[in-house]
């Protein structure tokens, strides 16, 4: 897969699209058939989480880029989420907080 721009990652609405591309380049999860996935550390096909949707599954992407990097911020102002790594500019500004995770996760990966 090709390197997504700052600007691609931005305007990608939340949904099975955003959850798949978090899965593989976040979380290290392998597509293994049209909706079959494989996961570290999960045995059998586990079920893509919602990570652009539900709190729950995006703080596990929290949890996972936070190993390798340790300091980031996020808070809520003007109305918006804002998370960011301090790392390559990820910080983002979006309406909800899993989608910000997502993407600000998204750009500290690519």
């Amino acid at each position: 897969m090709r390197k997504l721009t700052r600007d691609e990652i931005l305007a990608m609405e939340p949904g099975r699209e955003l959850d798949a591309l978090v899965a593989e380049k976040v979380m290290g999860w392998t597509k293994v058939g049209e909706n079959a996935w494989e996961a570290p550390n999960i045995k059998g096909y586990p079920l893509l989480p919602r990570y652009s949707t539900d709190i729950a599954t995006a703080w596990e992407v929290v949890e996972k880029i936070a190993q390798k990097w340790h300091d980031f911020n996020i808070g809520r102002h003007h109305g918006k989420w804002s998370i960011g790594w301090n790392y390559k500019g990820s910080v983002v500004d979006l309406k909800t907080a899993p989608e910000a995770i997502c993407k600000a996760a998204l750009l500290a990966r690519f």
